[in-house]
């Protein structure tokens, strides 16, 4: 699932399995209130980043803003489990807000999370890991 370049808003995904995609089981580039639940994120090979999913902005202009993962798990994806990269973004974009609730993220040889903000974020910017269970993986 790709939720691109236009940003998508009041998006909704519950139910859902993503599983042996070749480069990401979700990627997010823009987003506005964006709920994902009850989904698994597994087994993504193939072109990098290989993550059951990648937040990565192409532009400062593009948000990714009140998304909630809540109770998925995110399995065996070659790259990493959730990657968070926003080194499109500057201190003049919109403020970043990502929360994870009760989220599974294991590889045994990789990393479960990989957050990489190389400039300093907007004022009111936060991701947080609610009840979150990185234990299975080497690297974080």
């Amino acid at each position: 699932m790709y939720l691109g370049d236009t940003c998508n808003e009041d998006v909704v995904i519950r139910g859902s399995s993503f599983k042996g995609n070749y480069r990401q089981g979700m990627s997010v580039i823009c987003c506005e209130r964006l709920l994902v639940q009850d989904c698994s994120f597994e087994d993504t090979r193939g072109t990098n980043p290989q993550c059951g999913v990648d937040f990565e902005p192409n532009s400062s202009q593009q948000r990714l803003t009140n998304i909630s993962f809540v109770n998925n798990t995110f399995r065996n994806n070659s790259g990493c489990q959730i990657a968070i990269s926003t080194s499109a973004l500057t201190s003049n974009s919109t403020p970043l807000s990502i929360s994870f609730q009760q989220t599974s993220a294991s590889m045994t040889d990789g990393y479960g999370i990989i957050i990489s903000i190389p400039h300093t974020p907007a004022a009111g910017s936060y991701i947080t890991f609610l009840d979150t269970d990185i234990s299975e993986s080497s690297k974080v």
